[in-house]
């Protein structure tokens, strides 16, 4: 009986795995990797994810940023809209600066546009304000 329980199982988790788009598998990559770049202090590529941000970061933001460490990267919210060419995340971040050590959280939109063929993402939203 458990072996049957176990065996439905898991072929559910597969057929829930093989019915997700390579567009939203793609959108998930892209949002790993700007958490991820969030968390290790990789601004310049989280950066460059942000559509409507036209000047790269300055050396002098860039050093400024490099004081701040990502302790938390929550997403609290994600909505897709109907046709699936835009989701609406709203993200929560605990992050302190090295010099005092004081954690502090933030809570921000990112408006990411997904392109139908590529499945690539970029966020319409500014890049968040960390201070």
């Amino acid at each position: 009986m458990q072996r049957r329980w176990l065996l439905t199982m898991a072929m559910s988790i597969l057929a829930g795995c093989a019915g997700l788009s390579e567009q939203h598998l793609k959108f998930q990559q892209t949002n790993f990797a700007y958490e991820r770049a969030l968390r290790w202090g990789e601004y310049d590529k989280a950066f460059f994810l942000h559509k409507n941000e036209k000047e790269p970061l300055s050396e002098k933001e860039r050093k400024r940023l490099m004081h701040y460490r990502i302790s938390g990267y929550n997403v609290l919210r994600s909505q897709p809209n109907s046709d699936e060419s835009r989701i609406n995340q709203l993200i929560q971040i605990r992050y302190y600066n090295e010099d005092n050590a004081i954690e502090r959280n933030m809570t921000f939109t990112l408006d990411w546009e997904l392109d139908k063929h590529s499945g690539n993402g970029h966020i319409n939203s500014p890049f968040p304000t960390i201070k």
